[in-house]
């Protein structure tokens, strides 16, 4: 392997570049710049955004609602989607410019951004080339983020929640925790349940050690390993 190659897997700019090879994967992947929906509950997401798109929550309920009816939608007495709205306003960035499948494609290059990083920071840029290698070859992957589904927003939230755990965890700097709790935030407004799973191990570890006053330093400190044993 040359020299030039380890430099740059170790180089800040590296999960940029594998940001942007996920998006263009996705892109391809997805094979249109003006994709329609496909699936009821893609139709539903994309309804919100451009109701949320025009600047309000809810459109006036259908005249004739029974001839409007569809799955994962209200018509009466408003027109509204029936999901949680986190995803959607992601959406309504795109929709704003007549392109919605912009966002759910930058969100695929942030996961893919993410992936990389974290992978990183707990093992080296070897495996973390291979585990973004894994994951963007992996069928799952592929099904969901060429669509308009919620599941692209919330893996995006998720990583970079799980990125604030770890630093702060590390560090113990309020900004960390403060992105996790924005992150687990906008989750529970996206898929609450997913996010619950996110939310639930982090305050044990993490009040216990604030009520110890550890000082800041690697998460493997006799403290932190201790305060992790008693909560077994």
């Amino acid at each position: 392997m040359s020299p030039r190659f380890r430099a740059f897997r170790s180089a800040a700019a590296a999960p940029l570049a594998i940001g942007v090879a996920t998006a263009l994967a996705v892109a391809w992947v997805w094979g249109s710049s003006a994709p329609i929906p496909i699936l009821n509950d893609e139709a539903s997401y994309l309804l919100q955004s451009q109701i949320f798109a025009t600047g309000r929550w809810v459109a006036p309920g259908r005249p004739l609602p029974e001839f409007f009816e569809q799955l994962h939608v209200f018509v009466t007495p408003v027109l509204a989607s029936k999901y949680p709205p986190g995803h959607a306003i992601f959406l309504a960035l795109g929709t704003v410019v007549g392109r919605p499948a912009l966002v759910p494609i930058a969100i695929g290059g942030v996961c893919g951004g993410l992936l990389f990083l974290l992978a990183r920071k707990v093992a080296d840029p070897a495996t973390a080339l291979l585990a973004w290698a894994v994951w963007i070859s992996a069928p799952g992957v592929l099904a969901f983020f060429p669509s308009f589904l919620s599941e692209t927003s919330s893996a995006a939230l998720w990583l970079a929640g799980s990125w604030g755990l770890l630093e702060w965890w590390r560090g113990r700097k309020r900004s960390w925790l403060l992105l996790l709790g924005a992150c687990v935030g906008w989750g529970a407004l996206t898929r609450p349940l997913t996010h619950l799973a996110l939310a639930v191990p982090a305050p044990p570890p993490s009040s216990r050690s604030l009520r110890r006053g550890d000082a800041p330093g690697a998460i493997c400190s006799p403290r932190w390993l201790s305060a992790a044993r008693s909560w077994r």
